[in-house]
């Protein structure tokens, strides 16, 4: 099975620098454009999908809206960004402040409103399984997202540790092979 996984366009709080989380903030118009420029690129390589699979956040519904115009979209919670409770609309550096490493899986910390990552991770396995009962092997999945959901997708399809993910571009397009381990 193919994936192809995309960040949503650019929005006013990536260009701030700022933690969404889920917080539901639309793309700017540089993500529209970005949007608009991404369909074309999925056009020349003549790139057709089986299923489209898109967190329910404003800013990837638009941004799938925009590069497969017409094509029936499945919104799946479990593709909500993580939810970063009281740092949502922050500078990102404040969730990392030495006191609770909200990366690390072993403290597993909720403290402050943030989704613990264990289950982050669990939705984002729950997804990847979802997509492997459910289709064939030849199948070809967009998934239009946020780039710390991706991360974490990739992080479990190529059995590559989180932390040595590189952070995905705004409207970019990546493709994955999904074999039957996960």
């Amino acid at each position: 099975m193919q994936i192809y996984l995309v960040r949503h366009g650019e929005t006013d709080w990536n260009r701030e620098n700022r933690l969404q989380g889920q917080t539901d903030i639309p793309l700017n118009n540089t993500g529209i454009s970005q949007a608009y420029q991404l369909r074309q690129k999925i056009n020349a390589r003549n790139l057709k999908f089986d299923a489209v699979y898109v967190s329910p956040l404003q800013r990837t519904l638009k941004t799938a809206q925009i590069i497969v115009p017409g094509f029936p979209i499945t919104l799946d919670n479990n593709l909500k960004e993580r939810n970063a409770g009281q740092f949502e609309g922050k500078d990102p550096v404040l969730i990392f402040d030495g006191e609770i490493d909200f990366l690390d899986e072993t403290l597993n910390s909720d403290a402050f409103g943030v989704e613990p990552i264990r289950d982050f991770h669990a939705r984002a396995v729950d997804f990847l399984q979802n997509l492997q009962v459910s289709y064939p092997d030849n199948t070809k999945i967009l998934v239009v997202s946020s780039n710390g959901l991706m991360k974490r997708l990739v992080s479990i399809i190529t059995e590559t540790p989180f932390d040595r993910i590189p952070n995905f571009q705004n409207a970019e397009i990546y493709e994955y092979n999904l074999i039957s381990h996960v």
